[in-house]
């Protein structure tokens, strides 16, 4: 973890000492004297990259790596949106993500993206993502997954710093197409400050009276656990991907790429 160091020097202590006879001076009201000095004040390192729990942004919460970008403005954390490997089907199918799991103790959460406003400005900001290229296998460009459609829901803004304002989220359900660039979050001038956290849904446990949109995962009726979280494994129904039965698919991966950006408002 990053600090910010600071330092303050007291300057300007000034010390008068009269040596000579004993007087009396008479100083009339009209007589003014001053002195000026300066104060410093001095920074290093850079801002905290801590992340923070969605639904209780005052815990700080470690969800694993994830790329970040900014400084100031900045992206803290996004999504890696996993659909699990599925069976081949002839019928169209609507594949949930999953959820948001955590290396602590903290509950499975919706997924989220966090970002930070720290400019100090209030010029505002916006958030979009665009998905690179359609479902492809990595080692095979032509086997594509066409017609796939990623779709993300129940979006909703959360912060510990709510004084500043909330930006605005998208209310609408965005199926995602290839190449095409979607807002996600707005602040207007004077909002989003401080570090706030965009939802795809949420848990039961949320504070926002929002319906749950997490579901345990279950196989064979036996729950299912993350290699790596060592936690049992929920489904998210708010981001999903639509496979189209006609689609060809092939006992392969497939892959995409999601890109995130936040920009500063002109």
């Amino acid at each position: 973890m990053k600090n910010i160091s600071l330092k303050t020097f007291l300057l300007g202590s000034l010390a008068v000492t009269l040596v000579g006879p004993l007087a009396v001076t008479v100083q009339s009201a009209s007589e003014n004297s001053s002195v000026s000095n300066n104060g410093t004040i001095t920074f290093s390192g850079e801002y905290d990259w801590e992340r923070v729990d969605p639904e209780n942004p005052g815990k700080i919460v470690n969800p694993g790596e994830s790329e970040t970008a900014g400084k100031s403005l900045r992206i803290d954390y996004v999504p890696t949106l996993d659909f699990n490997q599925q069976v081949i089907s002839s019928e169209d199918q609507l594949y949930p993500a999953k959820a948001q799991l955590f290396h602590d103790e903290t509950p499975a959460r919706a997924n989220y993206v966090q970002v930070s406003d720290f400019r100090g400005t209030g010029k505002g900001w916006t958030l979009q993502l665009s998905q690179d290229y359609q479902f492809r296998n990595p080692d095979d460009k032509n086997i594509i997954l066409n017609g796939a459609v990623i779709s993300l829901n129940h979006s909703w803004a959360n912060s510990a710093n709510q004084e500043t304002g909330k930006p605005e989220v998208q209310k609408d359900v965005i199926e995602m197409m290839p190449g095409t660039t979607y807002d996600l979050a707005t602040a207007k001038p004077g909002a989003g400050e401080g570090t706030w956290l965009i939802s795809f849904g949420a848990s039961e446990t949320n504070n926002q009276s929002m319906n749950s949109s997490l579901e345990q995962l279950l196989v064979d009726k036996k729950p299912v656990t993350d290699p790596v979280y060592k936690q049992d494994v929920y489904v998210n129904h708010s981001v999903s991907l639509l496979v189209p039965g006609k689609t060809e698919k092939k006992a392969v991966p497939y892959q995409t790429v999601l890109t995130w950006t936040l920009s500063e408002l002109p």
